[in-house]
């Protein structure tokens, strides 16, 4: 078992499993947890609020607010409303390289006060999802549920960005989407209401490097993952990064790597 901020999850390699998903009114107006959860779980507030307790600890949450309870932790519910619907989502995601079990914080965790639509929309679709038994639910409910993990992980990484980073939030979310095809830095300063000179030199102070090195470090790290898949061939992946040549590509990647692509892939084989 290991604790991992759910914003890192972008770097790491994981799986889901036993997802469940589910729109409810408690029967139990207070709960305790004596042995702690089974599965980590998100609880969302569709009306009414609620207290979590554990260890002396309480957090309040009201009406559209997103909770994180994670697997193995004692704490009591008590619903503080007389209304109350929850979309309660359960869920075991499990590092992929040890198989450890992956929290996101050892405690009950208030998220947000207020999630946002689209992420009201997402945890509506994984409950209309999990109460249909049909072929393709479970890889719906992995689908769904990775896209509700990018949807927290990228809010949270927003709230904990500097003033800098917030500024230029629209212009890095620009590289970071346009990674494979040639950037207009004209219009990623534009997205941010900034000069492109501005957007430049922001860019540089808060990424310690240019928008196209960040580009061209988003390449390389994308191209050693689609190399250790050993599924594609080398012209594709260069194809598919963006390069305008296999010779451009590999140069490239020797540049950032020290290895040429077929090196590289050699040397993580051996390795393992």
């Amino acid at each position: 078992m290991k604790i991992l901020p759910i914003e890192s999850l972008e770097s790491k390699k994981f799986s889901l499993y036993n997802i469940y998903a589910q729109k409810h009114t408690p029967i139990n107006r207070s709960i305790y947890h004596e042995n702690g959860r089974l599965l980590n779980g998100f609880l969302f507030f569709v009306q009414g609020s609620g207290d979590f307790t554990h260890e002396g600890q309480k957090i309040s949450v009201g009406e559209g607010g997103l909770v994180y309870l994670p697997s193995g932790a004692r704490h009591r519910y008590t619903a503080t409303s007389d209304e109350i619907v929850h979309i309660r989502i359960d869920f075991r995601i499990e590092d992929a390289t040890d198989g450890q079990q992956i929290l996101f914080s050892d405690t009950p965790t208030l998220l947000f006060g207020a999630v946002s639509p689209h992420m009201r929309e997402i945890l509506e679709q994984l409950v209309e999802n999990s109460a249909k038994s049909r072929a393709g639910q479970r890889l719906r409910d992995c689908a769904l549920l990775s896209t509700l993990l990018a949807e927290i992980a990228d809010t949270v990484r927003n709230l904990q960005a500097n003033p800098a980073e917030k500024k230029i939030l629209p212009g890095i979310r620009y590289v970071e989407e346009n990674y494979n095809r040639e950037l207009d830095l004209s219009m990623a300063a534009q997205l941010c209401s900034l000069s492109e000179s501005r957007f430049r030199a922001l860019f540089r102070q808060v990424k310690g490097m240019s928008a196209l090195e960040y580009r061209d470090k988003i390449r390389t790290e994308k191209a050693c993952a689609l190399l250790l898949s050993g599924f594609l061939r080398i012209g594709e992946i260069a194809d598919m990064l963006g390069y305008g040549s296999v010779y451009y590509f590999s140069r490239s990647f020797k540049k950032a790597t020290g290895m040429s692509p077929m090196q590289y892939k050699n040397s993580q084989i051996v390795q393992k």
